[in-house]
């Protein structure tokens, strides 16, 4: 059997460290509060607020305000007036003032917290807590091809990557980048960010430079053009670069949601149709309607996106879990996808630590065989290529890449080649093709079936000799499927 650490290898998933809070003589929040509080917050305040505060993602009223455009963000920049201006001076040091989403982060003393909570305009208040992007080994199970003899490559299409960046020099990527945007906190400080120039933010070129690989990978899967790598899902497709992950793959949740509140006010400016985000919280969620699937800046902007034609795809998470899918991916307006095999690779191990010390599954691998560290339940939209794909990857090379951080971008890249065929169609249209074609895959350890589906069949093209084509090392889409929640 061959064994597979997910440490080793760029891998998705997001770890979670939660905040400790040092200080046993701080205030706490206390008395009646009209906001929700997130479960990890609410678990970090059974502990005293320090000096330094707690790091917090504020969610405030937005059922009144405007659709994005200049009136809603003047509106939000007068709402986020208000509130800041009835907390008391220094008790709360910005890192993000939102625009389209009707929010803020920043790290909140204990008094300030008070005052959130009870503030009739914050609706719920999360801890920003740390993310990590990690990922496994995967294969392209391939279904583009005939989308590419028959002229759809994604030309027309830009598809927004939330990332570690993207490597701008890579020959197979340098023709795709329409634009680079970083968001990039990895330290609990509102100071200290982990952008090219060392900021929390920056625009422009070279702003989305990646310095950990993972970005490069994930983007190569949506659109690398074949130089060095072998041609991507959608290769004419373009490519919006969000830097939000560090060199050492980590940063804040904070920043994934600064990044997608910029989406909401660029989007249509960039002509973004597409989100890719292989990144998530680890979590094991089933309920798209409570916290944190609902109820964050990222869950706001994710709905924002939605009802302005964006399709957001997220990887469901590499932690094994059959009782639930990670954040973002358990948002109910996110397109959330897990991992399927595309050939028998023999019996396969996943460790579950990066020392490889313990063995979180084993599977016997095939075609179209849950990868049994996948995150599902009834919650997960669709399944995609998981194992050994051969992508970009700094420096001008390529890489072995995989997980649901592989899955993702695979079913990204096929929503860019159903786009360019009809750009009529909106996310829920793109939900429906990509689950509604294909086969059903089922996860022994909890039953359920997902539906992987096929691309060909998705827009009507007809099938080769064949139907499966095996290409090691290829980055063509392949095959997906989806498995609606109810709500």
């Amino acid at each position: 059997m061959t064994c597979w650490p997910f440490g080793r290898f760029a891998t998705l998933g997001v770890s979670i460290a939660v905040l400790a809070i040092a200080s046993a003589s701080a205030a706490q929040p206390t008395g009646s509060s009209h906001a929700r509080v997130g479960p990890r917050l609410a678990e970090a305040l059974l502990d005293p607020v320090s000096a330094e505060g707690v790091a917090v993602r504020v969610t405030l009223k937005r059922d009144d305000l405007d659709p994005p455009g200049p009136a809603r963000r003047a509106s939000v920049r007068e709402r986020q007036d208000r509130i800041l201006g009835a907390l008391a001076h220094g008790t709360l040091q910005m890192k993000y003032r939102y625009e389209s989403v009707s929010g803020f982060a920043g790290r909140a003393q204990a008094s300030a917290i008070n005052a959130l909570l009870r503030h009739p305009e914050v609706t719920a208040i999360h801890l920003d807590y740390e993310v990590r992007g990690t990922l496994t080994e995967g294969v392209a199970l391939i279904g583009a091809d005939s989308a590419h003899s028959s002229g759809l490559t994604g030309s027309g299409v830009n598809v927004a990557v939330l990332d570690s960046g993207v490597d701008t020099d890579h020959p197979d990527l340098v023709d795709d980048i329409v634009a680079e945007q970083c968001f990039c906190n990895n330290h609990p400080s509102p100071i200290r960010g982990c952008c090219p120039a060392g900021g929390l933010q920056q625009s422009g070129p070279g702003s989305a430079e990646d310095d950990n690989g993972h970005g490069t990978q994930t983007a190569g899967i949506i659109t690398s053009a074949g130089v060095v790598a072998a041609p991507g899902v959608a290769p004419d497709a373009g490519i919006v670069a969000i830097k939000v992950l560090s060199a050492a793959g980590s940063s804040f949740a904070s920043s994934v949601d600064a990044a997608f509140d910029w989406l909401v006010t660029n989007h249509q400016a960039l002509g973004v149709r597409v989100v890719n985000v292989s990144l998530g919280d680890g979590g094991e969620y089933n309920n798209p309607l409570a916290s944190p699937c609902s109820g964050t800046p990222a869950a706001n902007a994710v709905a924002l996106l939605h009802a302005a034609g964006v399709a957001v795809f997220a990887a469901s998470g590499n932690q094994g879990h059959d009782d639930g899918i990670s954040e973002p991916a358990c948002i109910p307006e996110a397109i959330s996808v897990g991992g399927v095999y595309d050939a028998a690779m023999g019996p396969i191990g996943w460790c579950g630590n990066s020392s490889c010390t313990t063995v979180l599954c084993t599977d016997v691998s095939g075609p179209d065989v849950f990868v049994c560290h996948s995150n599902s339940d009834e919650i997960l939209d669709l399944l995609a290529p998981n194992w050994r794909t051969i992508t970009p990857a700094l420096g001008g090379g390529v890489a072995q890449f995989g997980g649901t951080s592989a899955s993702s971008p695979y079913a990204a890249g096929q929503a860019a080649l159903l786009l360019q065929d009809d750009p009529s169609l909106q996310p829920e249209d793109i939900r429906d093709l990509l689950t509604e074609n294909g086969p059903l895959v089922t996860n022994a350890d909890n039953g359920l079936s997902f539906p992987r589906s096929d691309v060909e069949a998705a827009l009507g093209l007809p099938e080769p000799s064949g139907t499966l084509m095996l290409l090691s090392g290829a980055t063509f889409l392949a095959v997906l499927g989806r498995r609606r929640y109810a709500p």
